[in-house]
């Protein structure tokens, strides 16, 4: 009940906040061209790789080591995460600086503000989260994602600004958040030099660098894409793709709340037996699995629905981009999945093989369609990329402990995609608005149990 609990609370703080670039599209598609939106979205791409590469996903090594140590020995891993995000940010300032003048990156002051702004984000959200300052995580999340929604709005349609209205709005939203997160956590209590360790800073960069050359090699899985489409067709293309993925991204965003939830579970059964572990993990696994593809046959007819009334009528053409891109999304949470037991693991130098192997693969397919297929190529090299990855991260798995797959209900569940699949680029509107209807009723049925107790525990706790 707890890890449920756990799943909406960063549902709302950290989904609901990122969530705002898919609830902003109407207003994007409106008042920018596909070329505009093409080309803000291709600086973001190359700006995600740099922090990919130089920031060494810090945040995520500072809350594992967090759940090591107890009481005001926590601070250590925060110092050691400070300093390092220091050293990376002034690193990132001078790539960024000579890269940007090579690419003719456009705004590239607001550009590295809100890259910058954005890290630090989420250093201390993740060091809120290894605190169990949950409530805060989500209140911050909540006012940084109006200030943002409201900045866009104003910047937007009212002053008529060009794109980096975009950046101006992020730096506002996500500098807000920071800001809170850091006084409720009083992040200048916790950073001294006598709570620096450097036998600790070796452990953490040691566990740090494998993420770093993993999260580089996923660049070429996401970012890559957008880079070809743009140079080997146009902007205004990798506009029309940047729309298609935006729903897509509601997946990965809706699910990014349960991958919350499960690395402080996980973290916290780090000590647990070997056949304690092969419970928590195969029943996860099979229940996460589950609620992606129940996800993924929910999300297809409410797009179909929805998208002639949320997108501008010049992004028509994204709409056929969407099915292969959403099953793309499924795999790729499904590695991320994968990837959180690998880190409990401490065995993360081998998460970058399995990513470099897919990343090779996205990049070798899409290559050889882009020209024959245009934008739909991006979207089934990317599939077919995180297929490989998730197909070599279960097989590395298991080496260390034995997960069991339900392959009879994730052959059904595919059977089921392929039909809503079918349905969402033949059927009529009013076919779709009645295949909604049944989906409510299978999600309904699949998590009743779930969701009566929820319901009652919440009766239970208005009553007391």
């Amino acid at each position: 009940m707890k890890f449920i609990k756990s799943t909406g609370i960063y549902l709302l703080g950290n989904v609901l906040s990122k969530s705002l670039s898919f609830f902003l599209l109407p207003l994007y598609t409106s008042y920018l061209s596909p070329n505009d939106y093409g080309i803000y979205d291709l600086s973001i791409a190359y700006n995600t790789f740099l922090i990919s590469i130089l920031f060494l996903d810090i945040w995520e090594g500072t809350m594992r080591f967090m759940f090591d140590f107890s009481g005001n020995d926590k601070n250590k891993p925060i110092t050691i995460g400070i300093l390092m995000f220091s050293i990376s940010t002034i690193i990132y300032a001078i790539v960024l600086v000579i890269f940007g003048k090579i690419a003719g990156l456009q705004f590239l002051g607001l550009l590295f503000i809100m890259g910058l702004v954005n890290n630090f984000q989420q250093v201390v959200g993740y060091i809120a989260r290894g605190f169990g300052k949950n409530n805060a995580f989500v209140m911050c999340g909540l006012i940084g994602s109006l200030v943002t929604l409201l900045s866009n709005i104003i910047l937007l349609s009212v002053f008529k600004m060009d794109y980096s209205a975009l950046y101006i709005s992020s730096i506002l939203g996500l500098g807000i958040n920071a800001l809170g997160l850091s006084i409720v956590i009083k992040l200048w209590e916790r950073v001294k030099v006598t709570f620096f360790d450097s036998a600790l800073f070796h452990e953490m960069l040691r566990y740090s660098l494998p993420l770093c050359l993993n999260s580089g090699a996923w660049w070429f899985l996401n970012g890559f894409n957008r880079v070809m489409i743009s140079h080997t067709l146009s902007n205004a293309d990798n506009g029309m793709y940047a729309v298609a993925t935006r729903f897509s991204s509601m997946l990965m965003l809706v699910t990014t709340g349960f991958q919350m939830a499960w690395q402080e579970l996980s973290y916290s059964k780090a000590d647990a037996s070997d056949e304690d572990k092969e419970k928590l993990y195969s029943r996860a696994m099979n229940e996460y699995s589950k609620f992606l593809y129940l996800g993924l046959i929910t999300l297809l007819p409410i797009i179909k629905i929805i998208f002639p009334y949320f997108i501008d009528e010049k992004y028509t053409a994204a709409i056929t981009i969407v099915p292969i891109a959403l099953y793309g999304t499924f795999f790729s949470s499904l590695t991320s999945f994968l990837a959180s037991i690998i880190n409990i693991l401490k065995k993360n130098q081998f998460i970058f093989m399995t990513t470099l192997m897919s990343a090779l693969t996205n990049i070798f397919i899409l290559l050889i369609l882009i020209k024959p297929l245009g934008v739909q190529a991006a979207t089934i090299s990317l599939c077919v990329g995180y297929v490989i990855s998730f197909v070599a991260r279960i097989k590395l798995v298991r080496k260390f402990v034995k997960i069991e797959i339900n392959i009879k209900h994730f052959l059904m569940y595919t059977l089921l995609f392929t039909i809503a699949v079918l349905i969402f680029n033949f059927g009529s509107m009013l076919v779709n608005i009645l295949e909604l209807m049944i989906i409510l009723v299978i999600f309904f049925m699949s998590y009743r149990t779930e969701i009566i107790k929820i319901i009652s525990t919440r009766h239970k706790e208005n009553i007391e």
